[in-house]
């Protein structure tokens, strides 16, 4: 009886497939990660320009396809010291 029962246990968490809502966030999420990749391979140049148009197309990419916008990245979260500042 015990192992019947571990047998279906086992069985329905493996079957598992999850909310209705866990895969729209599953699939909106993998949608958002198609749409960066699409922009890096479009401007894979790490220049200020790039990086803006990366940006533009990855939000052009997420707006298109109704997706929610991802928060923005900040360019350097340390402060750089300009030549003029570092003596």
């Amino acid at each position: 009886m015990a192992a019947w029962l571990a047998v279906l246990t086992l069985g329905a968490t493996s079957a598992y497939a999850g909310s209705v809502r866990e895969q729209q966030a599953q699939a909106a999420w993998r949608k958002q990660d198609e749409c960066a990749r699409a922009a890096f391979v479009k401007f894979p140049d790490y220049v200020p320009e790039s990086n803006a148009k990366r940006a533009a197309a990855t939000l052009k990419c997420e707006r298109d396809n109704h997706l929610p916008e991802r928060a923005p990245v900040n360019e350097s979260p340390v402060r750089t010291i300009p030549d003029d500042e570092a003596n």
